[in-house]
């Protein structure tokens, strides 16, 4: 059987609550050439036996189960790399939901026109009962000729998330370092998907990001208590997010087919980003530092208390 033109990883831990109205959101797509892979991070509620349901019931649904937690970084990439690398490929989360012309509308753009390398939609925002309570056009432009330009546009903001639901290229994916096990790992994928093509948003409502208590950004909402998350729960004292984060920009540069004086104009726009977060870069030091000192207070206090 030939591939399906595009793939949706859906990696998921623990989403009993969510995890249905996701996957039947995928399933009402108008665009029927596709393929869902699941894969499972070792959930220990129902969300394999919903999941498992779903496969057994439509053949486009693939469900895979890790033999343990791997964490998010890991269980992001699997989904890739389990799937029959089709033309597209999106990236999907367990708890939000797709209008049925979606992934329609997205492919349409990107079969017509070459140099785009993304293509994502206004989105909205629903409550856990999937009810919409507000809609909102993306901050970011990345539609620019110029491969610098979009990709000082894609540091230069706090947050990139709108794209992140958005339609790629898979030959463009593979070329990228995929996600990190570090701190605002999506917006560096995204920054270097950037540079190998443009991002076209369109202008209609068709994603719709669930607005619950469990979202990570609520559950970590240090970068440093994040990257602790995303290394399978692993207590971390050398973090360095802004630092990583920086590193893992100019890897994506270095790794690109750009020529060298594209090269170093990304250089310059990097430096300038580290001097815009400097204090942030020195908080990260600050926290290893305390991090450091409180591991030796705890120390000491168990030996005086022997």
């Amino acid at each position: 059987m030939p591939a399906p033109q595009v793939g949706v990883g859906l990696p998921v831990y623990n989403g009993e609550q969510f995890v249905a109205a996701a996957i039947e959101s995928v399933l009402r797509q108008t665009f029927p050439d596709f393929e869902l892979i699941i894969s499972d991070n070792h959930s220990t509620d129902k969300t394999e036996t919903i999941c498992r349901q779903y496969a057994e019931r439509d053949e486009r649904v693939k469900y895979y189960r890790a033999e343990r937690n791997r964490g998010i970084a890991w269980n992001y990439n699997q989904v890739f790399h389990l799937s029959s690398k089709p033309t597209y490929f999106m990236w999907f989360s367990h708890d939000d939901i797709l209008h049925p012309a979606y992934i329609q509308r997205c492919v349409g753009v990107l079969a017509e026109d070459r140099s785009v390398a993304l293509c994502y939609s206004n989105w909205g925002e629903i409550d856990e009962a999937g009810r919409p309570f507000a809609s909102h056009v993306s901050r970011v432009n990345m539609s620019s000729a110029d491969p610098v330009l979009r990709f000082r546009e894609a540091i230069r903001l706090e947050h990139l998330c709108e794209p992140w639901c958005g339609v790629t290229r898979t030959d463009i994916v593979q070329r990228t370092g995929m996600y990190g096990n570090f701190a605002d790992y999506d917006r560096v994928i995204f920054a270097e998907i950037g540079l190998y093509g443009r991002f076209v948003e369109l202008q209609e409502t068709l994603f719709f990001r669930r607005e619950h208590k469990g979202r990570s950004i609520y559950l970590y909402s240090s970068r440093a208590a994040r990257a602790s998350w995303i290394n399978e729960g692993k207590p971390l004292i050398f973090v360095f997010p802004h630092c990583r984060e920086l590193r893992e920009f100019w890897a994506a540069v270095r790794r690109s087919k750009l020529s060298t004086f594209q090269k170093l104009k990304c250089a310059q726009a990097l430096l300038k980003w580290a001097w815009t977060y400097k204090r942030r870069i020195w908080i990260d030091f600050a926290g290893v530092f305390w991090g450091i000192a409180g591991r030796i207070a705890n120390i000491l206090r168990m030996r005086n208390a022997v």
